[in-house]
């Protein structure tokens, strides 16, 4: 009802409605998942076909654990892949691949508290391909390595 009231207003309000929208439902999700989400205060002006860059990039975003190459996402975005670059940075401060691997990290700190999964398994879900490459890259975004914050985290340590 509220994109049939908007579609009727003026050109343009549809698109800025649904990009409002998933803006508030992304936040909800993260929120209910307990995903941490890094506050840039930069403004959302870029658009593509009426449609929002930064509301793309984060609805792309949730399906993380099956990413495709950055080449690919800008071919989704009708961009270059050095314009998306410069959007990573922009909204996130971070690579494209920086941001894959720590919502990776988060997803699988969860993991590692509500669930007794071994590393090797939680590595594998969350989508890496070695859990030796995971336990690297957890003691970059993570601080430690899995286990140390499994162990931190179950005894009530932060």
């Amino acid at each position: 009802s509220i994109m049939k009231e908007l579609c009727g207003k003026a050109p343009g309000y549809k698109d800025s409605a649904r990009a409002t929208l998933t803006e508030l439902l992304l936040r909800v999700l993260r929120h209910v998942s307990r995903v941490e989400e890094v506050e840039v205060d930069l403004p959302v002006k870029g658009t593509i076909g009426g449609g929002n860059y930064r509301a793309l990039l984060e609805r792309y975003l949730l399906k993380y654990q099956y990413p495709t190459d950055e080449e690919t996402l800008a071919g989704i975005l009708h961009i270059s892949r050095r314009h998306l670059g410069r959007l990573m940075r922009r909204y996130y401060g971070m690579t494209y691949a920086e941001k894959i691997n720590s919502l990776r990290v988060e997803m699988a700190k969860r993991l590692l508290v509500t669930t007794d999964l071994p590393v090797s398994e939680i590595a594998r879900k969350v989508g890496f391909t070695t859990p030796q490459y995971f336990i690297r890259v957890f003691r970059k975004y993570g601080g430690g390595t899995p286990g140390d914050y499994r162990r931190a985290e179950r005894s009530g340590e932060k």
